[in-house]
């Protein structure tokens, strides 16, 4: 399979209806497959088989439920993952985004450092060609500490460092990130694959009589979100010596409809928005179909000038 270039694109089956508008356009990128491997297929053997069987796919993503199963479960998951011989592995989804509401912080502490060992270990002595991804470092609140030590623990068990960069890009939210990438990368320095890269522009006035709450997201125009665009990519870069592959995600449509209720959106697991929120606007097609013009030449532009 063709390695990863410096910027990529990055496609799931979520929004595959609308890749024809965009695809061709950006045909110069790299592109490469996401997939995701249900729990709930764990015991279907025609799956695997079927997986076992696709090239395309590069980068493959578990499914957060296993947390709320017993180890035995898990690691039969893990046996059924490791088959696959997949390319590239992001172990799991944020933890802490994903903790299961019936489990204490502390218990949930002690699965989530075992089974990250585990994983990790059978992923080395299965296939051992496979990347191991951490799970992904993004913006977190009160529990970023925690998150940390998680780093600084587990730090010799990953190839490679995930990193999201799908937030709102305000100059507040990009200064906690970078300060958390920092701190890790200070305790032990690897390559970071931004795994989720899109940024959130919209045009138009966001309005919704149905919606549950108040609109918590000021839109921002296109022009704008191409100078936080480029602007983060280059600030990422710095703080990782350059060490970066990127993988823009956002090649869907805009989950927006003002005449409707507010989606609920989906990151690989279920997350109620009773507002419209930035997620909702990081597609390259805006909510009427019609193709952010500004937002593609900019990803174009990024790429083409890696490539020189």
């Amino acid at each position: 399979m063709e390695k990863p270039h410096k910027v990529n694109l990055l496609e799931s089956d979520l929004d595959k209806s609308y890749f024809n508008k965009v695809l061709p356009r950006l045909d110069q990128i790299p592109n490469f497959k996401e997939i995701f491997f249900p729990l709930t297929r764990l015991y279907d053997e025609n799956f695997w088989t079927t997986v076992r069987s696709v090239e395309r796919f590069f980068i493959a993503r578990t499914d957060y439920r296993h947390w709320l199963y017993e180890d035995s479960v898990f690691e039969k998951y893990v046996e059924k993952i490791v088959s696959t011989n997949s390319p590239a592995i992001v172990l799991f989804d944020p933890p802490y985004e994903t903790q299961p509401s019936s489990l204490n912080i502390l218990d949930f502490e002690k699965k989530l450092f075992e089974r990250t060992k585990y994983f990790a270990k059978m992923i080395r002595s299965h296939c051992p060609g496979t990347t191991i991804l951490s799970p992904p470092i993004c913006l977190v609140d009160e529990l970023e500490d925690r998150y940390l030590e998680y780093f600084v623990h587990n730090r010799t068990l990953f190839d490679v460092y995930a990193l999201n960069c799908c937030h709102d890009f305000e100059d507040s939210s990009n200064a906690r990130l970078f300060a958390f990438l920092n701190q890790i990368l200070e305790v032990l320095h690897k390559p970071v694959w931004i795994t989720q890269w899109a940024v959130p522009s919209c045009d138009h006035p966001i309005s919704n009589a149905l919606s549950l709450g108040p609109i918590s997201w000021k839109p921002v125009g296109h022009a704008e979100a191409v100078k936080r665009m480029r602007d983060l990519y280059r600030s990422v870069n710095q703080i990782c010596n350059d060490k970066t592959t990127w993988f823009y995600t956002g090649l869907g449509k805009d989950d927006y409809n003002p005449d409707g209720r507010v989606s609920d959106l989906w990151t690989g697991y279920s997350k109620k928005s009773d507002i419209w929120d930035f997620m909702h606007f990081t597609g390259l097609l805006a909510f009427n179909g019609s193709v952010k013009e500004q937002m593609l030449d900019s990803l174009l532009e990024i790429s083409e000038n890696e490539s020189r």
